[in-house]
């Protein structure tokens, strides 16, 4: 599937408050849905342990 005005936005544990803020967004024109999963499995799961429990907020539309 292709994707179109992708915005991946990584949110995580921030400040003293210790709500969730947006620590990394990544915005993409277009991208394939196999590329997309890639980029976020490799923020999510990341091996330097940069983020304590993050979570990914994705949106996107699909054109045919």
């Amino acid at each position: 599937m292709y994707c179109q005005n992708v915005k991946v936005s990584i949110q995580d544990f921030d400040g003293p408050d210790g709500g969730r803020d947006e620590v990394a967004s990544l915005h993409f024109d277009a991208v394939d849905s196999n590329t997309l999963d890639n980029v976020i499995s490799s923020v999510l799961n990341d091996e330097y342990n940069l983020f304590e429990s993050a979570i990914a907020e994705v949106t996107f539309t699909v054109e045919p």
